[in-house]
């Protein structure tokens, strides 16, 4: 598969399992002990604890996040790997009033001896001026 199909296969896929804290879990086998995550200025390294991040009580604290892509962007990366950069808005907690920009990227690298990739990074910001 060309590097932008996995962009936009991964995407279609990363999206609607982030948008509530029980599907967020189903996120766990995209990331790796060696996976690093920024999520606005906190980073975190390392399965379990990107999955705190994302489902724990001391995590994201919105039940509902729909995220809306506008632009979606990939380049082939060292060792067949993808670095993806999707910009857009998201919609929290179903108030369509107020969404707010974010800027994600990405860079997946593939798991050896399969067709799958993981998150080796993850950079989410929201844009707040």
């Amino acid at each position: 598969m060309a590097f932008d199909q996995v962009a936009g296969a991964f995407c279609d896929h990363y999206y609607p399992a982030f948008q509530t804290r029980q599907s967020r879990v189903n996120l766990q086998g995209l990331y790796r002990d060696d996976s690093m995550m920024t999520f606005q200025q906190d980073r975190i390294q390392g399965t379990a604890a990107i999955m705190a991040k994302l489902t724990g009580e001391d995590g994201v604290k919105f039940n509902h996040i729909k995220h809306v892509p506008a632009s979606l962007d990939a380049h082939p990366t060292l060792n067949n790997g993808v670095l993806i950069q999707v910009t857009g808005h998201v919609v929290i907690d179903g108030d369509e009033s107020k969404p707010i920009p974010f800027a994600q990227t990405f860079v997946l690298q593939p798991l050896p001896g399969t067709t799958s990739y993981y998150i080796l990074s993850d950079i989410f910001r929201l844009i707040i001026h």
